[in-house]
């Protein structure tokens, strides 16, 4: 109960924080916006208005950039690129992804360490890629117990397929 209670925690965090990242890009009402603009023109305008853009990116591999084969920083370079790119922004990028971390770790890092509480709430945008680990540990903590029942299953189907012709 304690790990879930943390997990759920954990979680009300970061939603909280991206609602906060949400409203501080929303433009401020005016007159000029229609009240059927979409929210991703909202969000582009009220980025424009910007001209500096601070990224967080919490997270796993995928986050730090393994798997990456230009060697770049992964997907978190990506986002910066296209802002800078496409919006002609300043974007500094702060990158809390380790290999190997699973959600519980992940969690910890980021109640225990100020700096990355610091960045979170000062990012304008703010990333997360968590639970592949997680499942792998299941996957791997049950993968002859799965392999058995897909075997077993399996089997049992092909006889009683042999057995009707």
């Amino acid at each position: 109960m304690k790990k879930s209670k943390k997990i759920a925690v954990f979680l009300g965090v970061f939603l909280a924080l991206a609602a906060v990242f949400y409203f501080a890009l929303q433009p401020k009402t005016n007159s000029a916006l229609k009240t059927n603009t979409t929210t991703k023109t909202a969000t582009s305008k009220a980025i424009k208005q910007k001209k500096k853009i601070t990224l967080t990116a919490v997270g796993d591999s995928l986050t730090y950039g393994v798997g990456d084969t230009t060697n770049k920083g992964g997907y978190v370079a990506l986002i910066k690129q296209k802002l800078v790119k496409q919006n002609k922004l300043q974007v500094t990028t702060y990158n809390y992804g380790k290999t190997g971390d699973r959600s519980e770790q992940i969690e910890k890092r980021v109640l225990e360490s100020k700096t990355i509480q610091k960045n979170l709430k000062n990012a304008d945008v703010i990333t997360l890629t968590v639970g592949g680990n997680d499942l792998m540990q299941v996957l791997q903590k049950n993968f002859l117990y799965l392999a058995n029942n897909t075997l077993s299953s399996t089997m049992h189907l092909l006889r009683n397929h042999m057995l009707k012709n």
